[in-house]
């Protein structure tokens, strides 16, 4: 199977060695250098994997990786990582990356990525179904008492015309519920339009939200119509309503007080019928009181607020997700039998605390489902270190082979001095050449940069914070290494 892959890489030297690789592996490749470039690329390709360096000069790997959720892409997301920033990979995996790597990999490593890929591309190839995935009713049937509340909740407020604000944890299912009180509304019949506050420029959030006039400013070659009025008859459901900036929740303000909108560009206003359900994961009052947010706004959005609950504190709730989860994959991607987990990591995933919430959930029931061979979900097919010290699952150190022999191998190894030297310094450090380094062992590099760290920052706990481990863990590995 020939595969079409995106390499998104600062280093031009990377993104040389790998899109070699990838060509001579047989299939497509093309190469962007920021985040910027990738996400202007997808806009008119579509790839079956992108490959993205976690540290970028423009945005880093979760920012891109929440750009691609906002704008619908559906590309698998490996990250490419320094070791010492593994724990932020394996949190982009949680947060719906497909898979991380460490660098400096080698060859084997990276056709072993790719394999795993072309399964998942296949499958999803050879049992997508005809029509309309399978929809799930993401809050029916929970025990928790605080999913039973609200339950009562949408029952009670989704008939009304009143504007919502949900609020809790990024992850908790707050799009879902939106979703559900619209279908449960007057308005179920009209559209339901979605917009990502994050995702839109403060020059251009007028246009969008309120649409504009043609010729009103340079690039408007014709009348738009905004957010707002497509959701006409129906609801407007503004996620991040935090992230909005001052000028549009000025407007917003107007539109929610007198129903009217100005396009950019128009001398004339519109009286637009539109239900408007906002959600946050950030502290409003709080935001309020430092004037980063309007009170007499966040008041209009308030007329019932709805707070989903984290699931680490409904942990009830978890085996009845994952079943709804299963059920999902079973009619999306059906199968010549149910899925089930095998029993120690059914045990797992009952004790992990889940900190992406429901949205990580749902992300590693879909990972392993992809990638079961005989419809039992093994622990085996989750990234290492996947449920970190929570569960006593392994570091992932153990088994990261650094045996990179070649020059192509070696280039990616000059990635990892470029991702770990975080401390500016004029005198180059003393060690070994690239090359003696490539055939030193896990522990010497390992102990080699955490001596190297330490010489430079005498705080441990601002050394702990570059090394991407806490304290402890560094004062356990000092005594260790024998490090002074």
């Amino acid at each position: 199977m020939s595969l079409n892959l995106l390499v998104l890489d600062d280093d031009p030297n990377i993104r040389n060695v790998l899109s070699m690789r990838i060509k001579d592996l047989g299939h497509l490749c093309k190469e962007a250098e920021s985040v910027t470039a990738a996400l202007s690329l997808l806009e008119t390709e579509r790839f079956d994997l992108i490959l993205t360096d976690y540290k970028m000069d423009d945005f880093d790997g979760l920012y891109f990786l929440n750009e691609l959720k906002n704008k619908g892409v559906e590309s698998l997301v490996v990250m490419m990582t320094a070791y010492a920033s593994i724990d932020k990979a394996v949190t982009a995996v949680k947060e719906g990356a497909f898979d991380f790597i460490s660098k400096p990999f080698n060859s084997n490593q990276f056709k072993q990525l790719l394999s795993k890929v072309e399964k998942v591309v296949d499958m999803k190839e050879r049992r997508r179904p005809v029509g309309n995935s399978q929809k799930i009713d993401y809050f029916k049937g929970l025990k928790s008492d605080s999913m039973a509340k609200l339950q009562t909740f949408i029952d009670k407020v989704a008939s009304t015309d009143a504007t919502i604000l949900l609020t809790g944890e990024s992850g908790t299912g707050k799009s879902y519920l939106a979703k559900e009180v619209h279908d449960r509304s007057k308005v179920s019949d009209g559209p339901f339009v979605e917009v990502h506050c994050t995702t839109l420029p403060s020059e251009l959030i007028e246009s969008e939200l309120f649409g504009h006039e043609k010729g009103s400013f340079t690039g408007a070659t014709k009348t738009k119509k905004g957010k707002i009025q497509e959701a006409e008859k129906g609801t407007l459901f503004l996620d991040e309503i935090g992230e909005l900036p001052p000028s549009g929740q000025a407007k917003l303000l107007r539109f929610l007080q007198e129903k009217q909108i100005d396009p950019v560009g128009s001398n004339k206003s519109l009286y637009v019928d539109t239900r408007i359900i906002a959600a946050t994961n950030k502290n409003l009052l709080e935001m309020v009181k430092k004037g980063l947010f309007r009170e007499d706004l966040y008041y209009r959005l308030n007329m019932f607020e709805c707070l989903i609950t984290p699931l680490k504190n409904r942990k009830e709730d978890v085996p009845i997700m994952i079943g709804k989860f299963l059920t999902q994959m079973e009619k999306n991607y059906p199968s010549e039998r149910p899925y089930e987990l095998e029993e120690g990591l059914k045990e797992k995933f009952y004790q992990y605390s889940w900190p992406g919430n429901v949205r990580e959930l749902k992300n590693a029931i879909e990972r392993l489902c992809y990638l079961s061979d005989d419809w039992t979900l093994k622990e085996a097919d989750l990234p290492e270190n996947y449920f970190g010290d929570e569960v006593s699952i392994s570091n992932p150190a153990s088994n990261l082979p650094l045996d990179c022999g070649e020059w192509e191998d070696k280039v990616l190894q000059e990635s990892v001095r470029k991702d770990e030297e975080t401390v500016d310094t004029e005198t180059p450090p003393k060690g070994p050449s690239p090359a003696e380094e490539a055939l030193m062992s896990l522990e010497q590099v390992e102990k080699k940069h955490i001596k190297r760290v330490l010489e430079r920052v005498k705080n441990l706990d601002r050394a702990s914070e570059i090394l991407g481990i806490t304290t402890v863990t560094l004062w356990r590995k000092r005594k260790q290494y024998g490090i002074s």
